[in-house]
């Protein structure tokens, strides 16, 4: 049976970041507070950076995933998950509904996460019409390799911070330009493409 990965997915409120103000800063070697809108900017875009060319996220974060029908076979989530706390809704007259019991079906040993075809088979989606967002999933991101993690945002925050006006070609920031051996680390971070 296919799986489906997950490509329509939120985080409706960022908790945290994995490289706060006052870490960058003194990794920056900043001490007045004239830049910290400029480095709380970049510490986001940094982290934006890393966090879509891994597929991972470095907070433990609630994710909201929509599918528009169930797949015939795996859900695969963007994110490694941290339990298997994993809530399955569908839409019906517009209000999502929990739809049964997906428990011994969610592999959070998986990454990224996963959940398998249940035996009993998904739970209905009351329609045989591909409705979009259909499909409601609700996890909460594990957070894995954090220091390489921080230490490669850092490391962006740093090359931005000190060499910006170069980066910037009419009013857009240009991040091609990346500091040496970062592809190696990112690399070494990313999970494995499922599809």
């Amino acid at each position: 049976m296919p799986s489906v990965q997950i490509i329509k997915w939120s985080i409706p409120t960022r908790a945290a970041y994995p490289v706060t103000l006052a870490e960058a800063k003194a990794y920056l070697r900043v001490d007045t507070t004239d830049d910290n809108t400029l480095i709380t900017g970049l510490i986001t875009a940094a982290t934006a950076h890393v966090e879509g060319h891994t597929s991972r996220v470095y907070t433990e974060e609630d994710v909201v995933g929509y599918l528009d029908e169930y797949p015939d076979g795996d859900i695969i989530l963007p994110f490694p998950i941290i339990d298997e706390d994993v809530t399955i809704a569908v839409r019906v007259s517009g209000v999502y509904v929990v739809a049964g019991d997906i428990a011994g079906s969610v592999d959070a040993q998986a990454s990224p996460g996963r959940i398998n075809y249940p035996a009993t088979g998904w739970p209905t989606t009351y329609t045989h019409d591909v409705v979009p967002n259909a499909v409601k999933v609700e996890f909460t991101t594990k957070v894995e390799m954090l220091e390489l993690a921080r230490s490669a945002i850092m490391a962006i925050v740093a090359h931005w911070y000190e060499y910006r006006e170069a980066f910037v070609v009419e009013g857009v920031a240009d991040t091609s330009k990346m500091p040496s051996g970062l592809d190696r680390v990112l690399t070494l971070l990313s999970l494995p493409r499922v599809g």
